[in-house]
């Protein structure tokens, strides 16, 4: 009943075609500017990329390091949580950045051969 009331009231203020153009625009997708990514994934107010070359780059929130993707390269996957982000690398191995409170992005001894990563609220999978 709300909606109809706030549509009678956008109509009755504006021309229909206005109304129509400013659903419009609030739906179109919009560009911004980062070409030749190859994985992406969001965190909890933080997002990851990897490039075609392999580097990853890293933005939004970082308060607990988990935006900050410098120094790693040969990436194949990336994946987000809460606040820490895992990288899987070409040679199977990961890296982890942020919170470790639940020990997420601790790699265990002799980790390696990985060949995919799941990140979630506060855990993180892998498959070998």
């Amino acid at each position: 009943m709300r909606v109809v009331v706030l549509l009678v009231l956008l109509v009755s203020m504006f021309s229909p075609s206005a109304v129509q153009n400013a659903l419009t625009a609030q739906s179109a997708p919009r560009s911004v500017g980062v070409g030749g990514v190859v994985d992406i994934a969001a965190g909890n107010g933080h997002s990851v990329a990897i490039m075609n070359d392999g580097s990853v780059i890293g933005w939004g929130k970082n308060d607990e390091n988990q935006a900050n993707m410098a120094g790693i390269s040969n990436a194949t996957k990336v994946s987000a949580g809460w606040q820490f982000t895992l990288v899987l690398r070409g040679d199977g191995t990961v890296v982890g950045r942020g919170t470790n409170w639940a020990g997420q992005i601790t790699t265990p001894s002799g980790f390696s051969g990985i060949v995919d990563i799941a990140a979630s609220s506060n855990h993180a999978l892998a498959l070998k």
